[in-house]
């Protein structure tokens, strides 16, 4: 599948207006630009760059870096990495990761999300803090897969165990970090807009998801409006009803590009995926960014990783 995703990134690009009609044009309808998977995977980058100099590194922290992050943003993953390093963590990439069952839950395949959900617990076994750059995958690791488990013997004490060590990374930071962007000498001075995903419901409200952003110090923080609706991925939903979620994304990107703002951040893959597919067929100009390489960059941590549209010029 994912070689195919990458075949159709020199496939044309469907229309804002009208929904794309192929099972082709409604994949490509998510992909942005060829430059976006020219970059290492996450995972390849983790094993060639284990270690920070100057900062000491006291707790172990496991990444989970999602499939769609590892695949299509791993300059996330990336900046994810960077912060917590820079704030003392020793950051761990257990190398037998791999997908939460979301998708198959999502999509009824309640057995066959069980099945995944047992694998991957066994592969954060032993791994104290898990942290992960998607709330929709964290939601999945909390919520869906105690309860997906909780008749099995075997699974269900770690599902638990799990569920309760498992943090998105914004909710990390705040809740368990106690981060203070003033105090560790952030700065950003931009103006950003953000985007509510509907998975972050099951971790935190608008106002939490908000905190960070504002708090960044020299920010221009403008809030959009209708924040909480849909973008239209909603995962399968945007390839089975292609026209309805082209609808969403279009009205999504424009109430984006009405704010201003330099900077949309999006902390959820699928969705940056879809607003931003979007905004670039229609020619806007606005950069997404996730919460992490935002913060990233405000402490100066990603000097020698561009933005992919900076590299793509």
């Amino acid at each position: 599948m994912i070689g195919y995703g990458r075949r159709l990134l020199t496939d044309g690009h469907a229309s804002c207006k009208g929904g794309p009609q192929s099972w082709s044009d409604r994949i490509n309808r998510f992909i942005f630009p060829v430059p976006y998977l020219t970059l290492a995977r996450i995972s390849d980058w983790f094993r060639h760059r284990h270690h920070i100099a100057g900062v000491i590194q006291t707790v172990d922290v496991a990444l989970f870096v999602t499939c769609l992050t590892d695949t299509f943003h791993p300059r996330v993953g990336v900046a994810v990495v960077r912060v917590l390093r820079h704030l003392g963590y020793r950051v761990q990439f257990p190398p037998d990761q791999a997908c939460c069952g979301q998708p198959a839950y999502n999509n009824g395949f309640h057995d066959e999300a069980a099945c995944m959900g047992r694998r991957f617990i066994d592969a954060f076994e032993g791994y104290g803090l898990v942290v992960t750059p998607s709330a929709s995958c964290a939601n999945m690791v909390k919520h869906h897969l105690p309860e997906l488990l909780a008749n099995d013997h075997a699974y269900a004490a770690g599902a638990r165990a799990l569920a309760g060590r498992c943090h998105e990374f914004g909710q990390f930071l705040k809740d368990v970090v106690e981060f203070n962007p003033a105090k560790a000498g952030a700065s950003y001075p931009h103006s950003v807009t953000l985007h509510y995903s509907c998975h972050t419901r099951g971790i935190a409200t608008v106002e939490e998801t908000e905190v960070l952003v504002k708090a960044l110090p020299d920010v221009d923080y403008r809030p959009l409006s209708r924040m909480g609706e849909c973008c239209g991925f909603g995962g399968a939903f945007g390839v089975l009803y292609p026209q309805i979620s082209n609808a969403m994304s279009c009205d999504k990107a424009s109430r984006i590009v009405e704010t201003g703002a330099e900077v949309a951040v999006v902390n959820e893959s699928g969705c940056s995926m879809t607003i931003e597919g979007t905004a670039r067929r229609c020619a806007h100009t606005v950069r997404f960014a996730h919460v992490a390489e935002v913060i990233a960059e405000s402490l100066g941590l990603m000097s020698d990783y561009p933005p992919v549209d900076d590299m793509a010029r």
